[in-house]
């Protein structure tokens, strides 16, 4: 059972930079004229495997808060990811 608490903390680390890195990249695109770098766009494929997913589904006239509900389903992942960590350790 240590072991695999261990192997999830890791992953749940993994994931908890990752979420980090996502919202960093959401952050460089409202600044103005980077989304056409061709670096920007490596960054955005990074996370669009993943926020991609939901794009469209909550639009409010000219904003799209897909970004909003991508990380609250992938916060509430890594919340019960912890749980089930903290109950193995």
């Amino acid at each position: 059972m240590q072991i695999l608490g261990r192997i999830l903390s890791y992953i749940y680390w993994i994931l908890n930079i990752y979420l980090w890195y996502m919202i960093i990249v959401i952050l460089i695109s409202w600044v103005p004229g980077v989304i056409e770098q061709g670096w920007y766009q490596k960054l955005r494929s990074t996370i669009d495997w993943y926020i991609g997913r939901f794009r469209g589904l909550l639009v409010i006239g000219p904003v799209d808060l897909t970004p909003i509900l991508g990380f609250i389903l992938y916060e509430g992942a890594l919340y019960c990811l912890n749980l089930i960590i903290r109950f193995l350790t």
